[in-house]
């Protein structure tokens, strides 16, 4: 069984190296619809070499290559370690790419393959990004996505921007905040450590994110707690129209 084992991984190796060298050729040309043919034909063969590939190929290069990259990360593969290698590369080429809408849509979808909602999961989870831009795009894509899944999402989320910077201008002895607030896992003891950006993060991405909700519910509410109230009232029978 050993044998096996090793001859097989040895033809793999062989296979992953002669795929390699054939992208590496078609790759050089200065035509961008060949390069990111040479990224879809590198992708059909299954192996961490050239998992790693594309997870550079991800971050590099024009959109177009891009998007033949997050497609091929999204190939669902027979190893499962290789099938989290990907979804790590997918996650990973999120911050990377924020100007690019189309290649956050295209990580989302392959993300997807590994699981109904994977992506839509991960690009909540941008939101919180200290990065302002990064946070706003991903708010935008979901916005785009027009799943109902993100609408409890956003709602909270501008809850917690709206609480993080009140929390911020109350700070108390040691810069922490009276009322414990601030960011998730920042500080210890007695109250987390205020955030000075809270403020700024707010006022950058509160309209943005209430901009998505009325996009996706068609609903217009002036205060947080009445986009609470309306979602646990409607929540539960809640469509969003295409």
């Amino acid at each position: 069984m050993t044998v096996a084992i090793l001859a097989l991984a040895l033809v793999l190796r062989d296979e992953a190296a002669d795929a390699l060298k054939q992208f590496d050729a078609a790759y050089k040309s200065k035509d961008v619809a060949a390069r990111a043919a040479a990224v879809t034909e590198l992708a059909k063969t299954d192996h961490e070499k050239i998992i790693s590939k594309l997870e550079k190929l991800l971050v590099v290069d024009l959109k177009e290559v891009r998007l033949a990259a997050a497609a091929g990360l999204g190939l669902v593969r027979e190893t499962p370690a290789h099938n989290k290698k990907e979804m790590a590369a997918l996650t990973k080429g999120f911050v990377p790419n924020y100007a690019e809408r189309s290649i956050l849509l295209a990580i989302v979808e392959a993300l997807d393959k590994f699981g109904e909602g994977v992506g839509l999961s991960v690009l909540h989870q941008h939101f919180a990004s200290p990065d302002i831009p990064v946070a706003k795009a991903a708010v935008e894509t979901a916005g785009e996505i027009r799943k109902r899944e993100s609408v409890p999402v956003l709602i909270t989320f501008l809850k917690y921007l709206e609480t993080t910077a009140r929390d911020a201008s109350n700070v108390g002895p040691g810069g922490r905040t009276v009322t414990g607030g601030g960011l998730p896992g920042i500080g210890g003891a007695g109250g987390s450590a205020g955030d000075p950006d809270a403020p700024k993060r707010a006022r950058a991405l509160s309209p943005v994110v209430t901009k998505t909700l009325e996009s996706l519910t068609k609903k217009s509410f002036k205060t947080t707690p009445e986009w609470e109230a309306w979602w646990k009232k409607e929540g539960d029978a809640f469509k969003v129209e295409k």
